[in-house]
């Protein structure tokens, strides 16, 4: 992938991001996407959810759109495991997971 390609999907998983993450934020407010606060936590208001998922997201509309096809194929383990990382992270913040548990799947 030549310099300007890395720029471009660069630039077009920012602005992906930046774009999904307000849209992201209402949807786990509405699904009741949030953490809570409590005694061990520093926030004194719910705190939504689900920001990974739009960075997430925005790296790989970026990459499907604008990477070269070649790339993108070499990229498929990594994809599937940030896929899977992912769908962790989201099933923890709705359901809590051990540590140990994401860090099983994290391996």
């Amino acid at each position: 992938m030549s310099q300007p390609y890395y720029a471009l999907v660069l630039i077009a998983a920012l602005a992906f991001a930046l774009t999904a993450t307000p849209l992201f934020r209402r949807l786990a407010v509405r699904m009741n996407f949030v953490d809570q606060p409590n005694a061990r936590k520093l926030h004194n208001q719910p705190i939504p959810l689900m920001g990974g998922l739009a960075i997430y997201g925005g790296i790989a509309l970026a990459l499907i759109l604008f990477g070269e096809a070649f790339y993108v194929r070499e990229l498929a383990g990594i994809a599937i495991g940030a896929t899977l990382c992912a769908a962790v992270g989201l099933w923890d913040d709705r359901n809590g997971l051990r540590a140990g548990t994401k860090l099983a799947f994290q391996l």
